[in-house]
Parts: C-alpha cells; sequence; structure tokens
C-alpha cells in the first residue's frame, strides 16, 4: 500500500516543534518549550486488555497486545473519540489499517514493529500518534 511509515519508539512526536498541533494528545507550548499533554482526566480510567494471535478489528477502547504478523482494523474515527494502547509483543509486524478511506497520520496505514508500542487517538476525522 502507499503512504506507509514504520511506526517506533522514535517517532510519536511531530518532527518540528514549530509546527501547529490540533486534535491530537501532545501540543508543543512554545513559550515554555515543552511538549504537554493537551488532555484531562477525572478520576480513574477503565481500561480493558485483550491479547490477539491474528487479524483483529477494535471496538471498545482497550490496551491491544498482538503476537504475530496481521493487521489491526480501526474502528471509523467518525464513530467518536477513542484512544488505544497497542502493544506488539512478538517477533511479527502488525499493520495499522484505517478504516475505509480514512487515515493514521495522514498515511493509508502504519507498520509497528515488533518490540515497540504506540498510542493512537481518533478525532473524528482520522487517527493519530
Amino acid at each position: 500500500m502507499t503512504g506507509r511509515t514504520k511506526v517506533d519508539a522514535r517517532y510519536y512526536l511531530p518532527r518540528r516543534a514549530d509546527t501547529p498541533v490540533q486534535n491530537n494528545v501532545l501540543a508543543f507550548n512554545q513559550s515554555t518549550g515543552k511538549w504537554e499533554a493537551d488532555i484531562v482526566v477525572l478520576g480513574p480510567v477503565k481500561t480493558t486488555t485483550i491479547e490477539v494471535t491474528s487479524t483483529y478489528t477494535t471496538a471498545d477502547p482497550y490496551v491491544i497486545i498482538c503476537d504475530g504478523t496481521f493487521p489491526v482494523n480501526l474502528r471509523p474515527a467518525a464513530d467518536g473519540k477513542f484512544t488505544y494502547w497497542i502493544i506488539n509483543k512478538g517477533r511479527g509486524t502488525i499493520t495499522l489499517d484505517p478504516d475505509a478511506d480514512e487515515l493514521i497520520k495522514g498515511l493509508s496505514d502504519a507498520l509497528l514493529a515488533a518490540g515497540n508500542s504506540v498510542q493512537i487517538v481518533s478525532d473524528l476525522v482520522e487517527w493519530w500518534f
């Protein structure tokens, strides 16, 4: 597929600090020169963890632990603002595949290499990591 990118531990934030970030979990504060969370959580957050070894389609917010080489199909971003932690504990490659014509950080899909994890967030239009 076109527009693939490898997701690894060095590629979570935008490349340029002076690029405005909207609808994202992190924002760069130019006055302090630091990255800050633009999300506030009041009270405990209930998270469900699931382990998968074959093609999986996201449903409720989860921590998804993957082992193998297969796609994780993302639910439509337009269905709501969702957050998923996807962990690749195996030796294979996980393909993060947005719904239909939706994108993940402007790309048609993304690869999550073995031993890496990523938090992805929908903004009602597309997915971000």
